[in-house]
């Protein structure tokens, strides 16, 4: 049976006929797309000390590769051929440090493409990296709150800007995070904490989006309260413009499409909203 009894922790679109998807701590399922419809091509096989697929990006330069990061701190690095993908090396980036969480959690909730052969990596043990996917090396490494209780959930990239989502736990903690990044260093801008009940002490922040549109740097966010967050990006601040219930008692997953202007929302359906004029 695939995927495993765990369900599906992570899905990557590597060209309009090939779908990848997470299957157990060992595998990835290959599917084929035809005809809108899915079928299920096989699984490729790694070593099960990297642990199950949390997260993916796609790399174009000299060669075409996937990069996947994994539940046990690592990123795996595959070359794309054809309808197939090929197991070319895996990276450990797991902290040197104690986890910025009680349960020694190494999962790679975040990774992005940042060049032809860099990724930026976000992990529930409280580090960001900058890594070189072929030399095998962490160019960058920073705890993305140095006094963070808990762990990166997801991440999102425009240009050199760089927003963070995590759990925030007590009334001085934040869940979105706002940094510049270069190819040497990433460096903290802003910080706030979306929360709409203030009497909680944790607030968890699910999913983000940034996008660019009519010369502005726009957010989306999505916290556990079950409130898609709308925001912008001015003078090196994270400025909340508004927040509508969503989903009840319930995180969205958030995908965004800029070309044609719509994000979709997914919490108990998939629920479709038009991306905000900036007036």
């Amino acid at each position: 049976m695939t995927p495993s009894a765990k369900g599906v922790e992570m899905l990557s679109l590597i060209n309009r006929d090939m779908l990848l998807t997470s299957n157990d701590k060992s595998s990835l399922a290959i599917w084929s797309i035809s005809n809108n419809l899915l079928t299920l091509n096989g699984t490729v096989e790694y070593a099960e000390n990297l642990g199950t697929a949390n997260s993916a990006t796609l790399l174009t330069g000299e060669l075409s590769l996937v990069a996947i990061g994994h539940e046990y701190g690592h990123v795996s690095i595959w070359t794309i051929d054809g309808e197939k993908i090929n197991f070319l090396h895996s990276i450990n980036v797991r902290t040197p440090a104690n986890p910025s969480n009680p349960w020694n959690l190494h999962n790679i909730r975040g990774l992005l493409p940042f060049s032809d052969r860099t990724v930026i990596t976000g992990s529930e043990d409280g580090d960001l990296t900058i890594l070189d996917v072929l030399d095998r090396r962490v160019i960058v490494r920073k705890r993305y709150n140095k006094n963070a209780k808990l762990g990166i959930n997801n991440l999102a990239i425009k240009g050199e800007h760089l927003l963070l989502a995590n759990c925030s736990l007590g009334s001085s903690d934040q869940n979105l995070w706002l940094y510049k990044v270069t190819k040497s260093s990433i460096d903290l801008i802003a910080s706030t904490n979306l929360l709409s009940d203030q009497s909680k002490s944790q607030s968890y922040n699910f999913d983000v989006e940034l996008f660019e549109k009519e010369g502005n740097l726009q957010f989306f966010a999505s916290t556990e309260e079950g409130f898609l967050w709308y925001g912008l990006i001015k003078n090196n601040a994270l400025e909340v413009i508004s927040h509508s219930r969503v989903a009840s008692g319930i995180a969205a997953a958030l995908d965004i499409n800029e070309d044609s202007e719509h994000i979709a929302v997914v919490a108990h359906a998939i629920r479709l909203f038009k991306l905000p004029e900036i007036q």
